[in-house]
């Protein structure tokens, strides 16, 4: 995510809200037809078609094609003032999870409908902390602060380098009892320790938060850096040998996740070509893999090839 830059910088963010819809079209949020709109995206059938279908597949199946994303961006380039189709594309981005993209898009819109929340957000997720913590001062220079900033603040000044400011805002926090993210300021403060070389301070606010969080990789990971300072080496390694199982654990869950996602958009390509085989052996692979619900689609292909097999 990027930079705020020149008079995006001196704008608070405004809400933008929907335009207004003929009665006719009321039920469809994707058609735009104010009648001072000399190019709306409803009078390009092409494109209106698209776009529904679009919105359709993303509900339905919550992932993205390439193809029909690079589609829908440059149909949004040409339909810049249609909220809900800008709406859209802010989904599939967030869906491709593209977070440096996401920050692009912020930016490419004009001042009066820059959302800085929502770039700040943007800038945390593609780790471009320096950037968050210029619009974030921005932000509350114009609009105050709030809980969710301050921790956004924090984290951001960590990242960057500015300890001594994270630790005010993390203590701030703390002290005043109101935050709901204990675990994130524990855990930040430990770190904030830790990077400073004080091992005793690092350690406890480090067990605490691992405490609060105890299958956390990252928290176990840097608290045996902690014990390792302290001359625990024994328990640290037991610590570290833990914390490798459980991400072995996890980066399997996320591999199994990534490749149930390519079968399926391959079971929908073979569907399409009518290899009742090919899909077949998709949702053999994929049942012992899958949530009840998935499964019971699964079914649903099953029973509809069981069906066109007897009509063979």
């Amino acid at each position: 995510m990027v930079v705020l830059t020149g008079s995006a910088c001196n704008r608070p963010a405004v809400d933008n809200q929907q335009q207004v819809k003929s009665k006719d079209n009321a039920t469809d949020p994707l058609i735009s037809t104010e009648s001072n709109s000399p190019s709306t995206l409803f009078q390009d059938q092409d494109a209106f078609l698209f776009v529904n279908n679009f919105q359709a597949e993303l509900k339905n199946k919550g992932r993205v094609k390439s193809k029909d994303f690079q589609r829908l961006s440059k149909i949004a380039q040409d339909f810049p003032d249609d909220q809900d189709l800008q709406s859209l594309l802010v989904k599939a981005i967030i869906v491709r999870q593209d977070w440096n993209g996401l920050v692009d898009h912020y930016l490419s819109l004009p001042d009066e409908k820059l959302e800085y929340d929502e770039l700040i957000d943007a800038c945390m997720k593609a780790h471009r902390y320096e950037q968050a913590w210029i619009h974030l001062q921005n932000v509350i220079s114009h609009e105050g602060t709030s809980d969710i900033r301050q921790i956004q603040s924090a984290l951001a000044a960590f990242h960057t380098g500015r300890f001594e400011e994270s630790e005010q805002i993390v203590e701030k926090l703390l002290a005043a009892d109101t935050v709901n993210a204990i675990l994130e300021l524990t855990y930040l403060r430990g770190r904030l320790a830790l990077r400073q070389e004080r091992w005793e301070e690092a350690e406890q606010h480090l067990r605490r938060a691992l405490e609060l969080s105890p299958d956390t990789p990252n928290i176990m990971i840097n608290y045996s850096r902690a014990l390792r300072q302290l001359d625990r080496s024994a328990e640290a390694a037991e610590l570290e040998s833990r914390a490798r199982q459980i991400q072995l654990e996890i980066d399997r869950r996320d591999a199994t996740q990534r490749r149930m996602a390519a079968l399926a958009n391959n079971l929908e390509k073979f569907w399409a070509e009518k290899n009742l085989e090919k899909c077949l052996e998709i949702i053999e692979e994929m049942e012992p893999h899958v949530d009840e619900s998935i499964r019971r689609g699964l079914e649903g292909y099953r029973l509809e090839i069981n069906r066109l097999r007897e009509e063979q």
